[in-house]
């Protein structure tokens, strides 16, 4: 019953592919945990049962689970749960998901890049070596994809999703139009350092067929649209490339983007806005370190020179 159920879940889940195989990674954990324990069936778990669950949660060389990855199951099967309410197989009240509440875990500062480090990642791309149109082409891809990252707070899915023709429209209103979490369309102005860099490598770039989404707008080495993970993986060799000790990931130029704004002054609301930030709570962790910021200024032109 829990397997046929499962199924019918993920199907029933209106998110991206790669959100969806997440899905079920998670749900496959409980469905295994389930099948291990013999409670085949959803009725006959409790909400001790769950707690159970999570807590004997492992990676794989045998580590603990955190508590944001424990919370993550726990909202997968949240969702399964409710779904499960809603398709009468359980009452309301009955749901013993809906009694297992999530860990706290504590407070982390945002990873993010210093203005210093943003601009040794994108001078170490501007200083390489070409030989070859090849090499000046994907020199300037690789400028124009970083720019863009840190001039717009792009999520990689919107990233990777984006068409030439979405990027010409762009050009004409000034407001570059993404597909975020959600299917849940926002705008945002891409900065004017992207635009120099992505129309840079748009006149470098040969010409690419459409695939199943339209024209991409990033293509890899075989002409074909940028993956996810080849995105993940172009910036972390150019944070590797300009010596900068911190895991870089395309989340975190996102982080960058939205920190640098609000270090800069720009209204919270605003930022939250132009990131897509269902809550305002999600735009405060980052401003956060503009508080700190602010203090470190105010500091520095007080404190006194002893020698």
């Amino acid at each position: 019953m829990l397997d046929t159920y499962a199924a019918r879940y993920l199907a029933s889940l209106r998110r991206s592919p790669r959100t969806r195989e997440e899905y079920g990674r998670d749900l496959g954990l409980f469905l295994a945990w389930a099948k291990r324990t013999g409670k085949t069936d959803p009725r006959d778990i409790t909400a001790a049962d769950l707690e159970e669950f999570l807590i004997g949660l492992k990676r794989k060389d045998g580590i603990r689970y955190a508590a944001v990855s424990r919370n993550r199951v726990l909202a997968v099967v949240k969702g399964y749960y409710k779904f499960l309410v809603k398709d009468r197989v359980l009452a309301a009240l009955d749901d013993p998901a809906a009694m297992v509440a999530a860990q706290k875990r504590p407070k982390r500062a945002p990873v993010f890049l210093e203005m210093d480090e943003g601009s040794r990642m994108i001078v170490r791309v501007m200083e390489r070596p070409v030989e070859t149109p090849f090499q000046e082409m994907m020199k300037a891809r690789d400028l124009a994809l970083l720019t863009l990252l840190l001039g717009s707070g792009l999520r990689i899915s919107e990233l990777h999703a984006l068409g030439t023709t979405t990027w010409r429209e762009a050009l004409m209103s000034g407001w570059l139009t993404v597909i975020g979490k959600g299917d849940k369309e926002r705008v945002v102005p891409p900065s004017d350092e992207a635009v120099e860099n992505v129309q840079k490598y748009l006149r470098l770039r040969p010409q690419v067929p459409p695939d199943a989404e339209g024209h991409p707008l990033f293509v890899s080495r075989m002409k074909k649209r940028l993956t996810q993970r080849q995105i993940e993986r172009i910036i972390k060799e150019m944070a590797v490339e300009a010596d900068i000790p911190k895991k870089i990931t395309p989340h975190k130029l996102r982080a960058t983007w939205v920190t640098q704004l609000l270090i800069s002054g720009a209204n919270p609301r605003e930022v939250q806005a132009m990131a897509g930030h269902e809550s305002l709570d999600t735009t405060m962790i980052y401003a956060g370190v503009r508080d700190h910021e602010e203090l470190k200024r105010t500091i520095k032109k007080h404190q006194v020179r002893y020698v």
